[in-house]
């Protein structure tokens, strides 16, 4: 994923501009035992008639386009789908993006100091268990501020599904989707404020371990014979 080119222009967009913007951003990531998956975004920019020549100006270039959002991917990223649909004056972009390993994805963010949401991931296995955190926190209070005056009436979605039972106990989504799809969600101030002040913190664990094959088959023979044994007592039993 390379959503640097989705973060300046958000951050162009409203932050810098002083924007007051409406705007609904969902993701959508998945990923399976290997650490592999796909990361699904839409994201509602409303009308971007005036927001696009502001951002393009700024930037010199359009930040929207299929070609800012495919450049500079890492080895291991592509993006599968683009897809831009006009609907009432409103502008949708759908994007599908496919890793073979998470951890990539944030690769590209690590040296974007304005960057809030998309870079701080990481994902790491220890023995049978996928250990999923993701942070986003303001860089100022004049950011914050500035969120917070501009930014308001955004809706963001963050979606996680991993492979395996989901570890409940060792993980904090704001609701849970099916059995262990986790999710986030909040305007874009809350989500940089979080609850305390210090930011938010997502978390999720994963686990793929698999019953012992051997204790399978322990378990099986044990029940045959239990079963037999008490067939055996029957026969052997006298009418009364």
């Amino acid at each position: 994923m390379h959503l640097k080119r989705t973060a300046a222009a958000l951050l162009a967009c409203t932050l810098l501009l002083g924007l007051t913007g409406c705007f609904d951003y969902t993701e959508d990531a998945k990923f399976d035992e290997k650490g592999a998956g796909k990361l699904s975004i839409v994201f509602n920019l409303g009308d971007l008639s005036p927001i696009e020549k502001m951002a393009a100006a700024l930037v010199k270039k359009n930040p929207f386009s299929k070609e800012s959002f495919e450049k500079d991917l890492p080895a291991g990223v592509k993006l599968a789908e683009y897809k831009e649909v006009v609907e009432n004056e409103q502008k949708k972009i759908f994007i599908t993006y496919e890793f073979d390993d998470l951890n990539k994805l944030a690769q590209a963010r690590a040296n974007d100091k304005d960057d809030l949401i998309f870079k701080n991931i990481s994902l790491t296995k220890v023995n049978d268990v996928w250990i999923f955190s993701r942070s986003v926190k303001y860089k100022d209070k004049e950011q914050l501020e500035n969120a917070k005056k501009h930014l308001s009436r955004s809706k963001i979605v963050l979606k996680l599904t991993g492979p395996g039972k989901l570890v409940k106990e060792q993980s904090n989504p704001m609701r849970v989707e099916g059995e262990n799809t986790c999710v986030w969600e909040g305007t874009f101030p809350e989500l940089i404020e979080g609850k305390d002040g210090s930011g938010t913190v997502m978390k999720a664990q994963y686990d793929v371990g698999k019953f012992p094959t051997g204790l399978v088959i322990g378990l099986v023979a044990a029940v045959v014979v239990v079963v037999a044994a008490g067939g055996v007592l029957m026969m052997r039993k006298k009418p009364a």
